[in-house]
């Protein structure tokens, strides 16, 4: 919208009184897009607490709003507030099951709490378990446990599947290469 590209083109300019003014003014038309403008413009500014409230609005006046309620568990997820971050992408993955994964994923990863991101993905692997893309996510998770040997079973899964993929050949050369045994990998 106008209101959005002025408050950039302000922002850019150094005119940051002026830019908020037409961020809040964006915001105030209801639409997501405001509310995440200027949500991101406070945190450009590292004003947290107020990007925070500013996507509780949103959340509140536009439920299941994915992109705010996105925004503020990854703002959780950089104040490593893990727990709220993991509230939000829970409630992420009731509407958007795919969405809410890569986010959990993500904060366990960050957390280093494998067991759970480990947990999610197999639960996911026993709706679908041809799913090659989330037997190679298990294989990273392996690979960040330091287990070796199991994450090179999972790739071999993979390869099994499906042989003629190049996916399962580039999880394997992967997990050779983070143990620098680079002529295995390119083998």
């Amino acid at each position: 919208s106008a209101i959005l590209k002025t408050a950039l083109i302000l922002e850019l300019k150094g005119r940051d009184n002026e830019a908020l003014t037409y961020y809040k003014n964006a915001k105030d038309t209801n639409n997501p897009a405001g509310f995440i403008a200027l949500a991101n413009y406070l945190l450009r500014k590292n004003e947290y607490d107020k990007a925070i409230g500013v996507l509780d609005e949103a959340i509140k006046s536009i439920p299941k709003n994915i992109d705010a309620m996105e925004l503020k568990g990854r703002v959780y997820l950089l104040e490593r507030r893990y727990k709220e971050s993991i509230i939000i992408f829970e409630e992420i993955k009731a509407i958007n099951p795919e969405k809410g994964l890569q986010l959990l994923i993500t904060t366990y990863v960050a957390m280093q709490d494998y067991k759970s991101a480990l947990k999610e993905l197999e639960d996911r692997l026993k709706l679908n378990p041809d799913r090659i893309d989330l037997m190679a996510e298990v294989s990273r998770v392996y690979v960040l446990m330091k287990d070796t040997q199991k994450a090179i079973e999972n790739a071999k899964k993979i390869i099994s599947k499906r042989p003629d993929s190049a996916n399962g050949y580039m999880v394997l050369s992967i997990i050779h290469e983070s143990q620098g045994d680079l002529k295995t990998a390119i083998d």
